[in-house]
């Protein structure tokens, strides 16, 4: 977040540039850290995402670090990521405050979903829905569906793909 924070400033001080067409794209964890600037970046007094691709981006933090490998748990806990495991006692703030949506047993908690703060930006989600994590096509699936039953506009695609997890499974 931060690192997008400074490339921002860096091409409004030397590049013109519309500032009201800026916008989000990423994969897997990048197609969830997309949706996080965006929900976190919303105030007037900056640079604000005009619309997001998230391309099976990742949901909820906490679930990936309580499901993952002690690789995964370790990179989430270090001092460039958050410093700590959701189950801290100041860790589970910063792992929601990221998170585009906390699932809990697989639905949506409304009141632990940060997206929704982004109904007037456009989102396109797609998933590969032969995808080998399944889990993210789950939860992404999941997210969608409650995001646009609250009326936003979010495009879904999903299509059955190669089963792999890349990016190049989206058609551009």
């Amino acid at each position: 977040q931060e690192s997008l924070v400074k490339v921002i400033n860096t091409v409004q001080k030397y590049f013109q540039f519309d500032p009201d067409r800026v916008y989000a794209m990423g994969f897997s964890m990048g197609g969830g850290a997309a949706l996080s600037f965006a929900m976190r970046h919303l105030s007037e007094s900056r640079v604000q995402v005009a619309a997001v691709v998230n391309h099976t981006g990742t949901q909820d933090l906490v679930d990936v670090y309580q499901s993952g490998t002690v690789a995964v748990k370790s990179m989430l806990s270090n001092a460039q990521h958050f410093g700590t495991a959701p189950t801290s006692t100041d860790g589970a703030f910063p792992y929601l405050r990221v998170s585009p949506s906390r699932l809990v047993l697989g639905n949506v908690d409304p009141n632990l979903t940060p997206a929704r703060n982004l109904g007037h930006v456009p989102i396109y989600t797609f998933v590969n829905t032969s995808d080998p994590q399944s889990k993210l096509v789950t939860d992404n699936l999941t997210v969608t569906s409650y995001l646009q039953s609250v009326g936003h506009n979010v495009t879904l695609v999903a299509e059955a793909k190669t089963a792999t997890h890349k990016w190049n499974t989206m058609d551009m």
